[in-house]
């Protein structure tokens, strides 16, 4: 009973401290970094964001679209009349101005394409299609780029003119990310095919320009594209392997935990989700099946430089590792020499009757340590068990 007192009282305490307030069309909540002192005390030496770095982080919190700066929370407005929900799917930040693109989501069945402006919604016109998803943003000088999903179709937009790039003689298309070289447009994504044995398969591709896609590989999706010099690199998966390829060939991502089996088929299964070139460095992001703390397998989050792998670790402030069901980065960048990624861990509820459920905690990591839980304050001041996740960050100096 006492303890229940406690915690009550404890509640009461951090949803004074917050301060509530509009920005730019979002709302905005502070005092997010006093639910980590609050759940594993003070931190004990792990490493910290440098004070110059902002850290943007874009996702979702539960059904709604939201992003971070560092520890602070920003809750985009809803758009759609009706809507069951929105999401925030990616983010470029440029000057003083936030893009983030997203879609809204009305049923099951049926969504629209959306990107904000330091929180202003920019509603994409879809024409007849019943289902939009905005899937990547990029900016050059006033020029807003966003590819997208339209139906069966992979498209994007230029500054709200549509482009819709070619699938052969593929069932559907899907347009994943963006990357722009000077004013040439590039786009990786995938093709499905339906086939009468097999079932539907995918091809991964990427396109330059509208013209016709570039085939990659069969069984395997391109999730990231970016390009140095004369190499074009893109990132994904195929079968069960993380995978790049440079200029049409392709290179799997190794995980060390995984089977000695040298041609891949045995190995633990891995995903690479996001690139990101430094230098002359290729960054990748995703995640690679391994043992937890438990003995457990799990999918853990990983990065690759150069090939090399890298598992992240989740470490509270009190410095022991955290037992969690998972984690995934979805996104990866490099400023200062220090890598920073993006993603979610996976973890049972903290509190009330759900809290032997699961949950997906929005997290970045710096390096190899995770140095922010990221948490919707309005529903951990109020108790509750709310999925957070990240699905794209953006990092700048101030």
């Amino acid at each position: 009973m006492r303890k229940s007192k406690k915690r009550k009282t404890m509640q009461m305490l951090i949803l004074v401290g917050f301060v509530t307030f509009t920005f730019t069309g979002c709302m905005v909540y502070r005092g997010i970094e006093a639910f980590e002192s609050f759940l594993y005390g003070p931190p004990q030496g792990r490493p910290t964001i440098p004070s110059n770095i902002f850290v943007y982080a874009v996702g979702q919190a539960n059904n709604d679209a939201v992003y971070w700066r560092n520890e602070e929370f920003f809750l985009l407005p809803r758009v759609g009349v009706g809507a069951a929900g929105e999401i925030a799917t990616s983010i470029v930040v440029s000057g003083d101005d936030v893009y983030i693109a997203g879609q809204i989501l009305y049923s099951r069945d049926t969504s629209e394409a959306v990107y904000w402006r330091n929180g202003q919604p920019v509603r994409l016109p879809r024409g007849s299609a019943i289902v939009t998803e905005a899937t990547s943003i990029v900016v050059s000088g006033n020029d807003v780029y966003v590819t997208d999903l339209a139906d069966n179709e992979a498209v994007y937009w230029k500054n709200e003119q549509l482009f819709t790039l070619s699938k052969i003689d593929a069932e559907r298309a899907v347009a994943t990310s963006m990357v722009l070289l000077g004013t040439e447009v590039w786009v990786a994504g995938y093709l499905v095919y339906s086939d009468d044995d097999e079932g539907n398969f995918t091809q991964a591709v990427y396109w330059r320009g509208d013209g016709r896609p570039v085939i990659l590989g069969h069984y395997a999706v391109a999730e990231r594209i970016a390009i140095l010099g004369n190499d074009v690199y893109v990132t994904g998966w195929a079968g069960r392997n993380a995978v790049f390829w440079r200029n049409g060939q392709i290179s799997n991502l190794r995980n060390p935990s995984a089977s000695n089996d040298r041609d891949g088929r045995n190995a633990r299964p891995a995903r690479a989700n996001s690139i990101f070139i430094s230098g002359n460095d290729v960054y990748i992001a995703g995640w690679a099946q391994r043992m937890n703390s438990n003995s457990e397998l799990q999918n853990w989050g990983a990065f690759w430089r150069n090939g090399q792998y890298t598992a992240l670790v989740d470490q509270s402030d009190s410095g022991r590792y955290i037992v969690n069901n998972g984690a995934n980065v979805r996104s990866i960048f490099v400023l200062d020499n220090n890598v920073y990624s993006g993603g979610h861990v996976v973890v049972s509820g903290w509190t009330g009757a759900n809290a032997s459920l699961n949950r997906n905690i929005a997290a970045i990591w710096m390096n190899e340590w995770r140095v922010l839980y990221l948490l919707d304050p309005r529903a951990r001041a109020a108790g509750q068990n709310v999925s957070t996740i990240v699905r794209d960050i953006y990092v700048v100096k101030r």
